[in-house]
Formats: structure tokens, C-alpha cells, sequence
């Protein structure tokens, strides 16, 4: 599962996770994400969906240095009409892009 914040994933041990869940505990392992981590996973689910990436969500949720980082690494594909930036800073994969989703992406990472 994933919070925003944190991950969390069942025992790969299949003995320890059965006893666990033999006692009413269901074992896991978690990791806690920092800020750099929360900005790449939310670039990477993101960006290949319909509604993109909302460059104000990243603004409030993660500071303004992921926004002038994550407009300053896209402008290049803004320029070249790979990426669309609406009024409302709604960033999107141009249709055409979809097939260099990967390294748009790879680029806007941190």
C-alpha cells in the first residue's frame, strides 16, 4: 500500500507472514518516503495518465523548489509541443508523446 508517504509491503518470508497471520498479525515491511521520493513517484504515476501532472499540486504539496524544478526540466518539451501546459499549469503528454513517455519522464525526475 502507499499513504502518499509511506509504502508498505507483506513479508516475502511465506512461513514468518503465516505465523503472523495466525496470531491476528499481519507482518509487513514499510519504507518511509522523503520528499525527493514522493515528487518521482508522483511524476511517475502521473504523467501517464489523462490528467497528467498539476504542477500547482506539486507546489503545495512538495514546495516550490519540485515546482521550479519540475517547470524548469519541462520547458524543453513545452518549447517543442512534446509536453502541454494549460492555464490552469495542468502538464500533459502531447499525444504524440506517448511513445518517449519514459525519458520525459527519466528527465523530470530529481
Amino acid at each position: 500500500s502507499y499513504d502518499g508517504n509511506r509504502r508498505r509491503w507483506n513479508l516475502s518470508d511465506l512461513n514468518a507472514y503465516i505465523k503472523g497471520s495466525c496470531k491476528g498479525d499481519f507482518p509487513y515491511e514499510e519504507e518511509v518516503l522523503d520528499a525527493d521520493d514522493r515528487y518521482n513517484e508522483y511524476i511517475i504515476t502521473r504523467l501517464r495518465t489523462a490528467r497528467g501532472i498539476n504542477l500547482a499540486d506539486i507546489a503545495r504539496d512538495l514546495g516550490s523548489r519540485y515546482y521550479r524544478y519540475c517547470h524548469s526540466q519541462a520547458s524543453s518539451y513545452i518549447t517543442r509541443g512534446q509536453l502541454l501546459l494549460s492555464d490552469n499549469e495542468q502538464l500533459q503528454l502531447a499525444p504524440e508523446s506517448i511513445m518517449i513517455c519514459d525519458a520525459i519522464t527519466r528527465d523530470l525526475m530529481v
